[in-house]
């Protein structure tokens, strides 16, 4: 499976988890992305939390719950 069907994967998988919208989790996991990519060291949650909290206007809670489901779903699909 590619990258970008993962990516749709996951996506939907969060959707039909949580109470968000698609928009909402697309941004959280493109932000995500980002963050990851100017990182040059092991990576800070609470710090990954709160850039992403800055960066999508959305709740701590409502960021965690969505990196919470994305992680959920890939261990769950992990083969």
């Amino acid at each position: 499976m590619s990258d970008r069907q993962k990516l749709e994967d996951a996506i939907l998988y969060i959707k039909d988890s949580t109470s968000y919208s698609e928009d909402n989790i697309r941004l959280v996991l493109k932000e995500e992305g980002h963050y990851f990519e100017l990182q040059n060291a092991d990576v800070d949650m609470d710090e990954l939390v709160d850039y992403l909290t800055r960066k999508t206007n959305l709740t701590e809670l409502e960021v965690n719950d969505i990196l919470e489901k994305e992680l959920e779903y890939f261990e769950e699909t992990e083969e």
